[in-house]
């Protein structure tokens, strides 16, 4: 069985004000250029069609489009789609009945009363078992429906077809690199709580494409189709994947993705005083577009007119998109953490605590103008109540 694995191609994300329809739309087409061209038996999607549960109507069209262009490109294979911790299970299987006239099956939800639901036969090449994200309540209740799946896959797979297993998910031992700590969902303790029937464990949810070594099976992160955040500092991919059959090695090609829109930081590493870095934004002209993060360290906080300065030097700048600040306060290098209690915490007012979090973050007492502006605020929200 040959297969195409790919995840977490949040559609619809918008970063800052800037949509990006255009860039999905270039993977899209990147994608679609891969399946022309090989022409596998199946295309798996392993959660996270959607940025968000209630997408737009621009984001829905373009996912419905590409359905459609995908299987035009290859009318004999199988595309499966699981839900992932972004999507509403509901909505992504709103319009399944439909979808399955291309041949796409939509899995949003998990059916332990009927595991059959969770398998996709591929005739002859092989079974697709498809998990969708969900959230635990019982670990070792909800995790039945991996090994109920593989269990009734075992029972038919009578020919030693492969058998590939679809799950999103973090599971112990990934590389969680750029995710800046902040992963939705679930944590398995270890990936042999998934079971053991299967050839390739096809997985979303972590971002950066990988094969867990230590795992024994094949558990793969084809990784997220764009970058998602100025923080995945490596190449995306799809992952074109071979088994011959049941037991075999699979043959893994990692196919990167070309991106419309780059991340870029000025400068390249670490961090400049404000008015280097803005030099330095001012000399920068890559080749290509992209969004940029603009790396400055300060003794307080920036200038009140930074935002402006920056837009000023980016007006002729047309294939740039300016993101954010990365700001480091060097004053928050010398800091001494003062520990309060829960119970001190409940008894403080909201300025002292504003004040409190000043001082330990910038290793300096918060200016007079602006505690008098923050009292001000407060009295006015009292005398509203």
């Amino acid at each position: 069985m040959k297969f195409i694995h790919t995840a977490d191609w949040h559609i619809g994300q918008e970063i800052k004000q800037y949509s990006r329809t255009d860039e999905h739309r270039y993977f899209f087409s990147q994608l679609t250029d891969l399946v022309t061209a090989e022409q596998p038996d199946a295309l798996l999607v392993s959660g996270d069609i959607f940025h968000n549960a209630a997408p737009n109507n621009e984001a829905v069209k373009l996912y419905t489009d590409t359905m459609v262009q995908l299987h035009e490109a290859c009318k004999t294979m199988t595309i499966v789609i699981i839900a992932g911790n972004h999507d509403s299970p509901s909505r992504l299987e709103a319009n399944k009945s439909i979808f399955r006239y291309a041949n796409v099956h939509v899995v949003g939800t998990v059916n332990h009363d009927d595991p059959m639901q969770h398998v996709v036969y591929i005739p002859v090449k092989g079974y697709v078992i498809a998990i969708p994200h969900f959230y635990l309540r019982s670990w070792e209740n909800e995790k039945s429906i991996f090994l109920k799946a593989q269990e009734y896959v075992r029972n038919v797979n009578t020919d030693n077809l492969p058998v590939v297993m679809m799950a999103h998910t973090y599971v112990h031992g990934a590389d969680v690199s750029g995710h800046n700590g902040m992963i939705g969902g679930l944590e398995t303790e270890d990936v042999s709580l998934l079971g053991n029937y299967y050839d390739y464990l096809a997985l979303g949810h972590i971002h950066h494409p990988q094969t867990l070594v230590d795992a024994v099976k094949t558990v793969r992160y084809s990784g997220s189709a764009l970058h998602v955040n100025a923080a995945e500092r490596f190449v995306h991919e799809v992952s074109l994947v071979n088994i011959e059959s049941h037991g075999d090695a699979p043959e893994i090609t990692s196919v990167p993705v070309k991106q419309l829109r780059h991340f870029y930081y000025v400068p390249q590493s670490g961090y400049l005083p404000f008015e280097q870095a803005l030099e330095q934004l001012r000399l920068f002209n890559p080749d290509e577009q992209g969004y940029v993060v603009l790396s400055v360290t300060v003794q307080r906080y920036l200038p009140t007119d930074a935002r402006q300065q920056v837009d000023a030097v980016m007006e002729s700048k047309t294939n740039l998109r300016f993101l954010d600040f990365n700001v480091n306060f060097e004053a928050r290098q010398h800091t001494a953490e003062t520990v309060i209690s829960t119970q001190q915490l409940k008894q403080m007012n909201p300025v002292d605590i504003a004040v409190e979090y000043y001082r330990q973050t910038h290793n300096q007492p918060m200016p007079q103008d602006m505690i008098n502006m923050l009292r001000e605020i407060e009295q006015q929200i009292n005398e509203q109540q």
